[in-house]
């Protein structure tokens, strides 16, 4: 069949417009210095077979081709550009049968990358590196964990904690609240309107408990009633926040200020809007109707693209002004560090945890995308499960900007390793993948992530049951 020649010229200038606009989007080595938008989530895997000759070649041509795709998938969701979270590389050997006769093996490069739009930038705001550059390498001033989703897909799930009773409307306001969901509330109002939570935590500060919808929304009570609502999660690490189940009817809801004023809309607005609000510190505004006050968190933000700079809101909190809650939160502990210890049983293996956790009570729980629970115990343990069945310890910071003492004090207790060369003794057949430690050994898979400064101390281990 002959092709018009009109016909033929669109797709061939589609197609070259395609791929001149994926190969043009940059991967970032720093993170924008603002509330940047994330389009989509991808997470891609790849294989290719290799030899020890041809190893380093392949090597990056793999990565070459994982970059490739992210780049393609992320243009054609409308990003301009790339934050490259993850990038794990390994060996999968060959029985060695197959191995004598061929001398092959497989090559695996998994990467998770978030695709996002530019914004106003501030350049008062210091930089900060993001997680691996586009040479596959990590950048030294920030770590992440990956999740391990094999093969090439779009981040979606459809797991479903209870879905809203009716879709919710984006609108925030003083007089209605939060999608519908206002201070005072109980938790059984707010479930009726919100449908059931994403993550249940117990606080320290007796009387108080946390709910967290999806990714995005975090809320307090008090005495099973609301003290506050937040339009994102505050309290813990992007290592735990990343894994709840990121719940559709929240994920997509762009909330409105009052049915107008979207995220990033100028402060200039606003106080044409509101003559009644009220400064309460550097970009920190509030407006108040009886009860209820709504705070406005403000940043100062340059658009790289016009060179022009303007404040423009950021976050939202509604919260009752009957009660103040404690400045610095925590989770209720449900097992403390000094009793995580071992003398003699194996901690890498799965009866040590399952003897060790059987008889703790789960304060502080959270479904994952996955479907399977996460558990967490302290500030530096949390543990999966999915049908009652352990399938994951993981050893990391818990809370945002957590340091590494408590982790280091925890591996010390468990005698596990704590620096890469302490890993690497205890697992000699373990390999370094771009920057983490993986150790696969009977029914058990070993990782860690480790400081490229000092004496490489570990960053967090996981060990997944088979």
């Amino acid at each position: 069949m002959k092709t018009s020649s009109p016909f033929y010229c669109l797709l061939i200038c589609w197609a070259t417009m395609s791929a001149a606009a994926a190969a043009d989007l940059p991967i970032l080595d720093t993170f924008p210095r603002c509330d940047y938008q994330l389009v989509q989530q991808f997470d891609i895997t790849q294989q290719r077979s290799t030899d020890e000759a041809s190893e380093p070649e392949d090597q990056q041509k793999l990565l070459a081709d994982v970059l490739h795709l992210i780049r393609r998938n992320s243009a054609d969701a409308g990003a301009e550009a790339i934050i490259l979270q993850y990038v794990n590389g390994d060996k999968l050997m060959l029985k060695n049968s197959v191995r004598r006769k061929t001398g092959s093996f497989e090559l695996r490069l998994n990467a998770r990358a978030d695709a996002i739009t530019l914004c106003d930038e501030d350049p008062k705001l210091p930089l900060k590196a993001t997680p691996f550059n586009e040479r596959g390498n990590r950048n030294a001033v920030l770590s992440t964990q990956s999740i391990n989703i094999p093969i090439a897909f779009t981040l979606t799930t459809n797991i479903d904690t209870g879905s809203p009773a009716q879709p919710l409307k984006p609108l925030v306001s003083l007089q209605q609240g939060f999608h519908g969901v206002l201070p005072g509330m109980t938790s059984d109002e707010l479930k009726a309107i919100w449908g059931q939570p994403d993550a249940e935590f117990q606080l320290q500060q007796q009387g108080y408990q946390a709910l967290a919808y999806g990714k995005q929304y975090w809320l307090l009570l008090y005495q099973d009633k609301i003290v506050s609502i937040d339009s994102r999660h505050s309290l813990l690490s992007a290592d735990i926040t990343r894994q709840i189940n990121d719940n559709q009817a929240f994920s997509h809801l762009a909330w409105q200020l009052d049915g107008h004023f979207e995220q990033r809309t100028p402060l200039t607005e606003l106080k044409a809007q509101y003559q009644q609000l009220k400064p309460l510190a550097d970009n920190l505004f509030s407006l108040q109707h009886g009860d209820n006050q709504l705070k406005m968190e403000f940043a100062d933000y340059l658009d790289i693209r016009s060179g022009t700079q303007q404040t423009v809101l950021s976050q939202l909190r509604l919260q009752s002004v009957k009660l103040t809650p404690p400045k610095q939160l925590e989770l209720a502990v449900a097992l403390p560090l000094d009793e995580l210890q071992n003398d003699s049983t194996n901690p890498f293996s799965r009866q040590y945890w399952q003897t060790t956790l059987q008889a703790v009570p789960v304060l502080n729980s959270a479904v994952r995308s996955d479907g399977y629970a996460l558990t967490i115990y302290n500030a530096s343990l949390a543990a999966v499960f999915h049908l009652q069945q352990l399938k994951e310890i993981q050893l990391l910071p818990v809370y945002q900007g957590q340091g590494s003492d408590q982790l280091q004090q925890t591996l010390k207790n468990l005698s596990m390793p704590s620096s890469k060369a302490a890993f690497l003794q205890q697992f000699p057949d373990a390999f370094d993948a771009l920057g983490k430690l993986i150790y696969y050994g009977d029914q058990i898979e070993v990782s860690a992530l480790y400081s490229e400064t000092g004496d490489s101390q570990l960053e967090n281990i996981t060990i997944s049951f088979m």
